[in-house]
Formats: structure tokens, C-alpha cells, sequence
């Protein structure tokens, strides 16, 4: 794992690497509240941790380049909580520009981002067409917040009601039981079903129809959406590791195929 960190390597390594074939990885999370129960970067955990693994999981056939995260996102709906720290859109928009321009710069023709946080999604969308208008950088985006629902109902016993386990819940409860137990205080969770996303049929945080929305005025005082008290270690191994392997896929089918 070492050798693909950037941050442990030199310029002489870097500088060695294939340009036209290593694929360059960015976990991107946010630091937002996750509930008073669970600690407010567990997005770039999860992200840094997908990454990790992929990367491992790459090296063995592949050239691949694990860049330092980017921890903070796009969180202004969590602003009401102490902790939360939030870029505007249009600051993450050209943060990421400036990162891939940097990467461009020396040569290199292929970004992976990681992406742990669904608030992050639209900005990294939108930064991701202009980036490769303006360096011919080919971004490639794993969006945990897209797959992680259907993998959990998929592959694990739900136990919470599917579109209201939105934040600070189930899923993610139990991905951090797993990750980093030592960081939850599952005597501080809350069960919180927000009322509104329970009567609907198609309007949830996920879609089909979504919503800009405020972690209080929206879901609720606790800030959190859902049941944590469902939420188990065993639970979140299943998760993570089909999040690993979906996202190992991916960067091999880049390499292969792109």
C-alpha cells in the first residue's frame, strides 16, 4: 500500500510512473454531522478506505496513484450542526479543477474519484465535464451514495424502513461499526423516522424525485434519518467489501478498456 500513496513518494518515483496507463485515484468525503452517535468524517473514511483497497487491489496488474483525500465537501444542509465545515459549490467545483489541472500538468490521462459524500455528486458532476474540455482528462466518479442503498437491501437484512434510512441510520451506522468502532457511541443514537419522506412514494434524499434539503428543517432535530439502533458491524463488513469490489471493478475495466 505505500507505494501507491503519493504523499510517500518522490518526485523521482512519480515521475517514473506510465502517464498514458496509471490511473490517478481522489477519495473525496466531507467533515458534516452523521447524528450525535457517529463521528463527522466518516464520509472520507469510507472514501479513503474504498480507495485504499482499491488501489491495493490494482497494483497487483495495474499502475494505479492514491492522492491525500479531499476532506471537506459540499454540506451546507448540516450547517446547523457544530463540526460541519462546507465548501459552496462553485468552491468545489474549482477546487477539484485545480487538483486535475495540476494532475494534467505532468502528464497523466485518467482520474478515479471516490466520492463518500451524496451531497458532492451534482459538483463533482458538473467540475468533471469542464475539467476534461479544458485539460482532455478522462474522470471516471464512484459515487458510494449511488450503490450503497441497493447493496445493502441487496445483500444485508434491512431492517430500517428503505426511504427514510437516509442519514446517520442504518447503512451507515453500520459501516463505521465495522470501519472504526471506536469512534461510535451508540448510547448517544437516536431513532428518528422523518414523517414526510415516510408517507411518500417516489419523492426521497435519493430520488426519483429529489430535494435540496436542510438536515433540521427537513429530516429532523437529531440530524438523523433513520434507525442506527439496527445498524451492525456484521452488517457493515458485507457492505463495505461489495462497495470494494464494485469499485475495484470499475478501475480495472478503466484500465482495460480506457
Amino acid at each position: 500500500m505505500p507505494a501507491c500513496k503519493l504523499e510517500n513518494l518522490s518526485f523521482k518515483q512519480v515521475d517514473e510512473l506510465d502517464r498514458e496507463k496509471t490511473v490517478i485515484i481522489l477519495p473525496c468525503g466531507s467533515m458534516e454531522q452523521h447524528g450525535p452517535h457517529l463521528p463527522s468524517g466518516m464520509d472520507t473514511h469510507v472514501a479513503v478506505k474504498v480507495a485504499e483497497r482499491v488501489c491495493q487491489n490494482a497494483a497487483q496488474t495495474m499502475g494505479c496513484l492514491l492522492l491525500p483525500p479531499v476532506p471537506y465537501g459540499q454540506s451546507p444542509e448540516h450547517m446547523d450542526f457544530p463540526g460541519t465545515i462546507s465548501f459552496t459549490a462553485e468552491t468545489y467545483i474549482s477546487m477539484l479543477k485545480e487538483i486535475c489541472g495540476s494532475i494534467a500538468r505532468h502528464g497523466f490521462k485518467k482520474v478515479y474519484i471516490i466520492n463518500g459524500h451524496g451531497g458532492n455528486i451534482s459538483a463533482i458532476g458538473a467540475a468533471a465535464f469542464d475539467i476534461r474540455d479544458r485539460f482532455n482528462l478522462k474522470i471516471f466518479m464512484f459515487n458510494v451514495w449511488t450503490v450503497i442503498t441497493d447493496i445493502a437491501r441487496q445483500q444485508t437484512t434491512r431492517e430500517a424502513p428503505h426511504q427514510t434510512d437516509a442519514h446517520g441510520g442504518e447503512i451507515e451506522t453500520s459501516l463505521v461499526l465495522h470501519l472504526a468502532p471506536e469512534n461510535v457511541h451508540m448510547e448517544w443514537a437516536v431513532d428518528e423516522v422523518n414523517s414526510q419522506l415516510a408517507r411518500g412514494e417516489v419523492i426521497n434524499l435519493g430520488g426519483p424525485v429529489s430535494f435540496n434539503w436542510n438536515s433540521t428543517q427537513d429530516v429532523a432535530a437529531s440530524g438523523i434519518s433513520g434507525m442506527p439502533s439496527f445498524g451492525t458491524a456484521e452488517k457493515g463488513k458485507v457492505i463495505f467489501e461489495a462497495l470494494v469490489d464494485l469499485a475495484t471493478r470499475g478501475i480495472m475495466e478503466i484500465d482495460k478498456n480506457w
